[in-house]
């Protein structure tokens, strides 16, 4: 007999079994990894007082809202600075238009003490 006639019958032979076999089931885990990125996204909407009429006295209350989207678990603090107007600082804030100036507080309580 010849020897590639031998391998080719064992080969068709083999194919034969394999396809009258049953099929089996196998599970398995399949690792799965991610790095995730610590963003923060900050929003905010305009803090307009309106009109103010000096010779009247009167404080004008307004509210504005400062809105944060951080990914979770990432801390974060908020802190807001002098602003653009001249000679202000965080403790004492200004609105500038010439040399003109309107002194204004930001609070973060009803009770305006924080």
């Amino acid at each position: 007999m010849n020897n590639r006639f031998a391998k080719a019958m064992l080969l068709t032979a083999i194919v034969g079994f394999t396809g009258a076999a049953s099929a089996a089931t196998t599970t398995t885990n399949l690792a799965v990894s991610a790095n995730v990125l610590g963003t923060c996204a900050v929003s905010t909407t305009g803090l307009a007082f309106g009109t103010y009429d000096p010779n009247q006295g009167t404080d004008l209350n307004q509210t504005a809202t400062i809105s944060t989207n951080c990914t979770t678990g990432i801390p974060y603090d908020i802190g807001l600075d002098a602003g653009m107007g001249a000679g202000a600082t965080v403790t004492s804030r200004l609105m500038t238009s010439g040399a003109n100036t309107l002194a204004y507080g930001l609070y973060s309580d009803a009770a305006y003490t924080t």
